[in-house]
């Protein structure tokens, strides 16, 4: 009976010691699953902030997007607009110069006055085969510019047909039969020093030249074989037989590439 006893008070030591740590790890596993929960809440919180916040993004990002798209509508609308009133500025530029010619190249005198620069007319005209005086001229100047360079001489007629046909006079002088030296130099027109070319052309406002440079270019890289001005306006044709381009604006030459 004792060591029955004994055997039984030793039982009920490791089963008391059992259960002991059982429910010592049943707390401490309880502890553990309630931060669990506790995180589990935290982080889903957390994931409702983040879907706000995404949402919030989302309605901020199409915001954006729809204030980009009118701004881009409102850029186009206003090149398009600037384009128009460069336009009607060229326009006027032109009609208040519609009787005027550039004569380039030409080397400056000391001293130069008008009355040179219309001897130095006259005499082209004389060379071309067209009769020019002081009396066809409603003015004659040099353009500003650089000291040193060679600056245009603008000259304004009475007419616009006298201007055209000083254009034409001097375009059939310069044929493409003619070499480079047979064409209107300074030595033709009787100017002392080196010879070189003297360019007649459709007199154009700064806008214009610039398009009209951009143009050339464009002929050059599309292989256009035509690319003039006439009046002011500037035009392009590919081949010999098709139809004129008229090139009023920067967009004109791009469009015109998109077709190609």
């Amino acid at each position: 009976m004792e060591l029955l006893n004994s055997w039984k008070s030793e039982l009920d030591a490791k089963f008391s010691d059992m259960w002991s740590k059982q429910n010592s790890l049943i707390a401490k596993l309880s502890t553990e699953i309630l931060e669990l929960k506790t995180q589990t809440s935290k982080i889903n919180e957390s994931n409702n902030e983040i879907v706000t916040s995404t949402a919030f993004i989302n309605k901020q990002y199409e915001e954006i997007g729809s204030a980009l798209d009118w701004l881009q509508k409102e850029r186009l609308e206003q090149r398009k607009c600037l384009e128009k009133l460069e336009r009607k500025v060229q326009d006027l530029q032109l009609k208040s110069r519609s009787s005027s010619i550039e004569v380039r190249n030409v080397p400056l005198k000391n001293n130069e006055n008008s009355e040179d620069l219309t001897k130095t007319v006259t005499k082209i005209g004389e060379v071309v085969g067209i009769s020019i005086s002081a009396a066809d001229l409603r003015d004659i100047y040099r353009l500003p510019g650089k000291d040193g360079s060679t600056r245009p001489i603008i000259v304004e007629f009475q007419t616009v047909q006298m201007k055209s046909n000083t254009l034409s006079a001097v375009r059939e002088f310069n044929n493409k039969k003619k070499t480079v030296e047979e064409k209107l130099n300074t030595e033709s027109i009787n100017i002392q020093g080196k010879r070189q070319p003297v360019y007649v052309a459709d007199y154009l406002p700064v806008s214009s030249k610039r398009l009209f440079h951009a143009a050339r270019e464009f002929a050059k890289q599309e292989k256009f074989k035509y690319c003039w001005t006439s009046n002011g306006n500037i035009f392009l044709r590919k081949e010999h037989g098709d139809k004129q381009i008229l090139i009023s604006s920067d967009q004109c030459l791009l469009d015109l590439k998109k077709k190609l």
